[in-house]
């Protein structure tokens, strides 16, 4: 994957299929971390992808080896953290970064190379799907050394493994195997470390043939099953899909396709 910018930039962009954009933290030599700078280069990335002519499906996101993310720059926190102000607004950018990951009408996927912890993971929870290498360890560590999760780490991981396993990612301060942390739910799946790169590309590959009309109805409706009181949950659903089946080109082109036996054609709007 030829990166379309500098390699001295801490965030590199690549666009290896029609549709699919990879974003890469560049920061190896200190495991990636999340701090401001790469931060706003990630908000400018998505911005400039999101208004260009092609649109965005998938957007994928990875780390230079050998690491995915250790999480945010410890060694720039004791600066913020003597500035209230900036502190604050380091959180907020974070945290809106990854609620476009979350609700954004494209596919956010995670590409787990190594290292995954603290910030990393809370970037990993607000993504669509994430996949492991075998390789990879996955934790929280913020604890280790007195700290705490600021970017809905802990919101996200209960919604994700239940309080129990949240309170031993978040209190242990362990790292665990890529394996474990799929069989509990923490990641989609666990693949070999040399298999990393083509199965997340193929999936991104099939998601791309998916209606982008759908993919956002149904990210919609697991959002509402996390946050919404089941009663609540159950009248949104129907809300959400009697709209969208009477209202959307898209549900219409599939059962037309079902019925004429051929792969359905969306398009983007």
């Amino acid at each position: 994957m030829a990166s379309t910018d500098a390699s001295t930039s801490t965030v590199l962009l690549s666009q290896p299929l029609p549709g699919v954009a990879v974003m890469t933290l560049n920061r190896p030599e200190v495991r990636n971390p999340l701090d401001i700078d790469s931060v706003l280069a990630a908000h400018g990335i998505l911005d400039a992808l999101e208004s260009a002519p092609e649109p965005l499906r998938v957007f994928v996101v990875t780390g230079a080896a050998p690491a995915f993310s250790a999480g945010g720059d410890l060694t720039k926190y004791l600066d913020l953290y003597r500035a209230r102000d900036d502190f604050e607004h380091f959180l907020g950018e974070l945290g809106r970064l990854l609620e476009r990951l979350e609700q954004g009408p494209y596919v956010s996927m995670a590409m787990i190379n190594g290292v995954c912890a603290a910030g990393g993971l809370e970037l990993v929870l607000a993504c669509d799907f994430a996949i492991a290498a075998e390789s990879a360890m996955i934790g929280d560590l913020h604890i280790k050394y007195a700290q705490l999760p600021g970017a809905g780490g802990s919101q996200r991981l209960v919604r994700a493994v239940g309080v129990s396993r949240a309170k031993d990612i978040l209190l242990s301060g362990r790292l665990m195997s890529s394996t474990e942390a799929a069989a509990i739910g923490l990641i989609s799946r666990a693949v070999p470390d040399d298999s990393l790169d083509f199965e997340t590309l193929r999936l991104a590959e099939q998601l791309t043939t998916r209606s982008p009309e759908c993919i956002a109805r149904m990210k919609r409706l697991v959002t509402i099953a996390a946050e919404e009181p089941l009663s609540r949950g159950l009248q949104l659903e129907r809300e959400v899909v009697a709209d969208y089946a009477t209202t959307s080109p898209d549900a219409l082109e599939g059962l037309l396709a079902f019925a004429e036996n051929r792969l359905p054609v969306f398009e983007d709007r």
